[in-house]
């Protein structure tokens, strides 16, 4: 049942772009805390790469992230030890350097944000890693 929730959400997206063109990026937020952000986030980037279509899921939460493990079975003091999406930001790596393969295809999962993120960011050059990329 929860599996047709998420294929008629896509369902749903894909009849949007066909109004206002293909979406490219999705955000998934909401007010609280445990309101299903995560779990909505995970399940229909899956639902959309075993429908074939290029996903790449980011967890962008720097106080609380949620997805590092579900892909990789890590603790948080060892994602720690694994390049995301902190050293992207702080302009060290290009992000095609912190994607990683998974068992689904067409669904990479991106470098971890493991919960001592926010301080890594501290002094750094934010936003120095994303601006190669934001260039037309």
């Amino acid at each position: 049942i929860e599996a047709d929730a998420y294929r008629n959400l896509r369902a749903s997206l894909i009849g949007s772009s066909a109004r206002y063109g293909p979406i490219v990026t999705l955000l998934v937020t909401s007010a609280k805390a445990g309101e299903g952000k995560s779990t909505t986030a995970l399940n229909l980037a899956t639902t959309c790469a075993r429908a074939g279509e290029r996903t790449l899921l980011m967890d962008v939460d720097l106080r609380r992230p949620s997805l590092a493990g579900v892909f990789l079975d890590v603790d948080d003091d060892e994602a720690a030890h694994y390049l995301g999406l902190v050293d992207v930001l702080k302009g060290d790596l290009p992000w095609q350097r912190t994607v990683t393969r998974t068992d689904i295809p067409n669904l990479p999962q991106p470098g971890h944000t493991h919960r001592r993120a926010a301080g890594r960011l501290a002094g750094g050059r934010l936003g120095s890693g994303l601006k190669p990329e934001a260039r037309p």
